[in-house]
């Protein structure tokens, strides 16, 4: 069980990190989900480092 436990924690930290790094490049898919909820596109490398946090702690 335990094995599973750290195999599930690391995949989603690894999601995690990933999902952040794309907020951090400013992927295109963003910035246009960005302009449609109306988030200042400069919001979007803050809100991935957000993101980032958790994922690396």
């Amino acid at each position: 069980m335990f094995a599973a436990y750290v195999t599930v924690t690391i995949f989603a930290s690894l999601l995690n990190s990933s999902a952040a790094v794309v907020c951090l490049i400013g992927h295109e898919f963003l910035k246009a989900q960005a302009d449609m909820k109306r988030l200042p596109r400069s919001w979007v490398p803050v809100l991935g480092s957000c993101e980032w946090v958790p994922a690396s702690s």
